[in-house]
C-alpha cells in the first residue's frame, strides 16, 4: 500500500512539473504571437497610413497683380511644325499586384503614333488606400516614356484622405514632370498654366485646373444620404480670369487656350440634354456616352465665353464616355480612358491627340489602341 502511495505521489509531482513546463511553453507561444501581431500592426500602419508633406512654400494669389509671365512654365513650338499633345486619363492604378504591362504597351503605342511634345494626364492617375505607393509607380511609368508630362488631379487621388501636396511633391521629383502645387489660398491643388511659345510669341496656353473632392451629403444624424462631384470653384474661376486677362494683356491679343479638368462642367450635361432633344444649339463632333460630372455651376464656362480664349475643354472621370459636343462655340470633350485598370470598355481605351498648328489652330482626334497598328 505504501508503495502505491509513493508511486502516486511521484506521478503527481511529474504531472505538476509537466504542467509547469506546458504553462511556460504556452506563455512563450502567446508572447511570440503577440510580437508577430504587433509587427504586423506596425507594417500595416506603415503601408496604410497616408504620407504627409513635410511642408511647402506658401504661394498666395492676390488677383491679377500676382501674375508674372516669367513664372509660367513655357514649352517651345518649332516654327512651321505642329505642337502635339497626348491627353490620357483615368489610368487609376488601384491594385499594386496587377500587371501594368498592358498600360505600358498602350502608352508606348500612342507615343509612337502621336510623337507628342507633351503628355497631359486628366486626373484619376491612381486610386485607393495605397496612393502614396501608386504615385511612385505612376511617375516611373510616365518618365519611361521620355516625354514631358503635365498631370492634374481627379477625385480618386484623394482616396483615404491622401495628402495631395505630398503626392504632388513626389511627382515634382521627376525632371520631366511639369506639375505645380499652385496658389495655396484658392480651392484645389494643382492649378497652373503652361504656355506654348513660338519664339517670344505665346501661341497657346494650357489651363490645368483641379476638380476638387467628391462632396458627401449627410442627414442630421450623420448618415450618408447622397454625394455629388465637384468642378473648379469660385476662387479658381477668379484665378482663371486673372490669368487669361493677364496673358491677353501681355500678348496684345486673345491667346487661344485649352482647359483641362477632371469632372465635366454642368454645361456639358446641358449640351448633352439639348443634343438628345435634337437642338441646333449643339453640334455633334464625335464619340458616344451619357454625360454626368459636376453638379454645381461655379461660372467657369461663362467666364470662358466672356473672355473668348478657351475654345476647347477636355475632361475625364467617366471611363466609358468618348463624347465631344460643341456648345456656344466651345468644344466639350472627354479624353479617352487609358489602360485596363478600373472600369473600361473593350476596344475603347486609348487617349486623345491634340494638335496646335501655326497661328494657334487647335484640332483633336480620339485614339483607340485596339485600332492602332504596331
Amino acid at each position: 500500500m505504501r508503495c502505491e502511495s509513493e508511486t502516486f505521489l511521484v506521478y503527481l509531482l511529474n504531472m505538476e512539473k509537466r504542467n509547469e513546463k506546458m504553462s511556460k511553453t504556452a506563455v512563450k507561444i502567446i508572447a511570440v504571437l503577440a510580437a508577430i501581431l504587433l509587427l504586423l500592426g506596425i507594417i500595416a500602419a506603415f503601408l496604410l497610413t497616408p504620407r504627409r508633406s513635410p511642408g511647402y512654400a506658401d504661394d498666395t494669389w492676390e488677383g491679377q497683380k500676382s501674375f508674372d509671365i516669367n513664372e509660367i512654365t513655357t514649352l517651345s513650338k518649332e516654327p512651321g511644325k505642329d505642337f502635339k499633345i497626348l491627353a490620357i486619363t483615368d489610368l487609376q492604378f488601384d491594385n499594386p499586384f496587377k500587371s501594368k504591362n498592358q498600360v505600358k504597351a498602350d502608352l508606348a503605342k500612342m507615343v509612337n503614333y502621336v510623337d507628342p511634345d507633351l503628355i497631359v494626364t486628366v486626373g484619376d492617375n491612381f486610386a485607393g488606400i495605397f496612393n502614396h505607393f501608386h504615385v511612385k509607380s505612376f511617375v516611373k511609368l510616365m518618365d519611361d516614356l521620355g516625354v514631358p508630362w503635365a498631370p492634374i488631379y481627379g477625385n480618386h487621388e484623394r482616396d483615404f484622405s491622401a495628402d495631395l501636396v505630398y503626392l504632388g511633391q513626389q511627382m515634382q521629383k521627376s525632371d520631366l514632370c511639369l506639375f505645380e502645387i499652385g496658389p495655396t489660398n484658392i480651392d484645389g491643388v494643382g492649378n497652373y498654366i503652361i504656355n506654348i511659345n513660338e519664339g517670344d510669341e505665346i501661341v497657346a496656353s494650357l489651363v490645368m485646373m483641379d476638380c476638387n473632392e467628391e462632396v458627401i451629403q449627410r442627414d442630421a444624424g450623420g448618415n450618408r444620404v447622397g454625394a455629388y462631384y465637384e468642378s473648379p470653384r469660385h476662387s479658381q474661376v477668379a484665378w482663371y480670369r486673372d490669368n487669361i486677362n493677364a496673358i491677353t494683356e501681355h500678348a496684345g491679343r486673345v491667346v487661344p487656350s485649352i482647359l483641362f479638368t477632371h469632372t465635366p462642367l454642368p454645361e456639358f450635361k446641358t449640351a448633352y440634354d439639348l443634343y438628345q432633344q435634337g437642338s441646333n444649339e449643339v453640334t455633334y463632333i464625335g464619340g458616344e456616352g451619357e454625360v454626368g460630372g459636376g453638379l454645381i455651376d461655379y461660372g467657369l464656362f461663362d467666364a470662358a465665353l466672356e473672355l473668348g480664349s478657351t475654345k476647347h475643354m477636355f475632361f475625364g472621370h467617366e471611363h466609358t464616355n468618348t463624347l465631344s459636343l460643341r456648345y456656344q462655340g466651345i468644344d466639350l470633350s472627354y479624353a479617352v480612358k487609358t489602360g485596363n485598370f478600373s472600369t473600361y470598355r473593350d476596344g475603347k481605351t486609348g487617349g486623345t491627340a491634340i494638335t496646335i498648328s501655326d497661328g494657334g489652330a487647335i484640332t483633336y482626334e480620339q485614339l483607340y489602341t485596339a485600332e492602332m497598328q504596331g
